[in-house]
This record gives structure tokens, sequence and C-alpha cells, in this order.
């Protein structure tokens, strides 16, 4: 902790616009407390494109108050296994707008996330306009609802979106089903004759409800199980 304490006395100490390109603190213990003097240094004008905080204790508190200070030059962000909640994910998905250039999302594995939080965030991901990818694995919070506010989302995602990760056991198989209905998903991603196309990677998948090897093979779209 007092490492973490006085790398925010660092950050606070550089000139500004803070020139740090990359910031991975996975792991580290951080605490909203902790963290208070990390996101007090993340002033207007930073020109971080990284940000990995997976596995910490950030809480919907922690998540919170980073979501209100990411810059817009942000890439990367990976905020799994950080405890966030419903609150945390609208507060992530309120600053999604401002990020025009966010490749990388990884948000999965935060259990304490329900319907309203994965709803938050399927209405702001079309207005991603660089987005890669989509990590939401491992959240069983999200239920049929918040996997179909996201598989509703996907016509309207930037065509630069090509690897959706969820869990089926999460969604639950009609929710599952609704990402094959998407049709003018699948239409929209082959006006890009570079496109290489959307893959799913559902883990987990309910095989006793859906016939796993006509999901990989369906109308183009690429499943995986892996």
């Amino acid at each position: 902790i007092q490492g973490c304490l006085a790398i925010g006395a660092a950050l606070q100490a550089m000139p500004s616009p803070l020139g740090l390109r990359y910031i991975k603190w996975r792991s580290l213990g951080l605490t909203p407390a902790v963290l208070s003097p990390i996101v007090a240094a993340m002033r207007p004008g930073s020109l971080i494109v990284g940000l990995q905080l997976a596995n910490n204790a950030l809480g919907d508190a922690g998540v919170t108050a980073m979501a209100a200070v990411l810059p817009p030059t942000l890439k990367d962000l990976d905020i799994r296994r950080t405890g966030c909640g419903d609150a945390g994910m609208q507060a992530v998905a309120a600053a999604l707008p401002r990020l025009t250039r966010l490749q990388h999302l990884y948000v999965g594995c935060n259990r304490d996330v329900g319907e309203m939080g994965w709803a938050a965030l399927a209405a702001a991901l079309p207005q991603l306009a660089a987005l890669w990818t989509l990590d939401a694995t491992h959240s069983p919070g999200m239920g049929p609802t918040g996997g179909a506010a996201i598989a509703a989302a996907l016509p309207r995602c930037a065509r630069t979106l090509v690897k959706v990760s969820l869990v089926g056991r999460d969604i639950g198989w009609q929710a599952t089903a609704f990402f094959l209905a998407q049709t003018s998903f699948r239409a929209t991603h082959q006006l890009e004759p570079n496109a290489p196309g959307l893959t799913i990677n559902l883990l987990e998948n309910l095989d006793a409800d859906l016939d796993a090897a006509k999901l990989r093979e369906k109308d183009g779209m690429v499943w995986s199980d892996d």
C-alpha cells in the first residue's frame, strides 16, 4: 500500500500533461483509498493509452472515481476482477463516449454487475468508433436481459469490432441464440471487404440447448468455446 501511495505522489509531482503511456497495475492490492492520489494525478491532457487495473479490490467507488478521469487517448482499458458493481459499470458506460480511440475493453469477471450495469454498457458500445475487442466473460449477473442488451447493440457497433467474449451460462440460451438473429449486424460487417469477421467466444456453451457445431458454422459467423 505504501508503494502505491508513493506512486500516486510521484505522479502528482510529474509535469503536465502526464507523459506516461501505459499503466499496468494488476494485482497490486489497490483499494479506493489507495487509488485516490493516483486518480488525482490523472490530470486533463494526459497521454495514457493503456490502463490495466485488473485484480484490484476497487469496488464501485474506485471504478467510478477512475472512470471520471479516463483520458480520450485511451486505447486499452482492463477492469476485470475489480469488484465493480452496477454503479461502477454505469460510470464506465458514461465515460465511454469520450473514449473515441478505445480499442480493447475488458470488463468481465465482475460478479456484482447486474442487468442494469450491463444494459448501460450496451447502450454506450455503439459510440466506440474504434472498438476491436469486448471481454465480458464470467459475469453471472449479466443474465438474459443484460446479454440481450449487448446482442441488440452489436448491429450498431463499429465495423472494427472483431471479438466479443461472453459466457453462455451467464446469459442463457435465448440470449445466446439472439446473437445469431442479428442479420443486420452480419450485413454491416459484410459491407467492409477487409473486415476479418466477428468472433464470438462463448465459453461454457449451453450444449444442452444449442447445437455448438451449428452455432460455429451458422451464417458465416465464427464461434468457439475455448
